[in-house]
């Protein structure tokens, strides 16, 4: 199996551009993450600056895999939840290019989540897809 680099992102120079080409590849390819086609760009970077901000405060992680010095796929845990359930985490907007299909990026990045979910006294992980 190949090894992914996996790391939690930033609004880092790049990182935006290189999640907006992302989202934009998968909304295009009939991905269903909330967006319709055809996504602009000025959209995907709006929503990538929300939710790099919400990373910030602590209110999700937004992890990165990269292939190289190439983000390939990304999944954001999402923790700020209704005060009633502060032991569960949702799994959102999980990602992968389309060249890097089937090669155990998806995997390797839920494992990174349920370990981040962990840390941060998550025992409950949801997803809705």
């Amino acid at each position: 199996m190949p090894h992914f680099a996996i790391k939690p992102l930033a609004d880092e120079p790049g990182i935006r551009d290189a999640l907006s080409e992302l989202l934009i590849e998968t909304v295009a390819s009939g991905g269903s993450v909330s967006f319709m086609h055809p996504l602009s760009p000025d959209d995907a970077d709006t929503f990538w600056q929300d939710s790099l901000g919400a990373a910030a405060r602590g209110e999700r992680i937004v992890l990165g895999a990269f292939d190289g010095n190439d983000l390939v796929a990304t999944v954001t845990l999402l923790l700020k939840l209704p005060p009633n359930q502060p032991h569960r985490a949702e799994i959102a907007k999980m990602m992968t290019r389309l060249t890097h299909r089937n090669r155990g990026v998806a995997t390797a990045l839920l494992r990174a989540a349920e370990q981040l979910a962990i840390a941060h006294g998550r025992t409950l992980l949801v997803l809705d897809t």
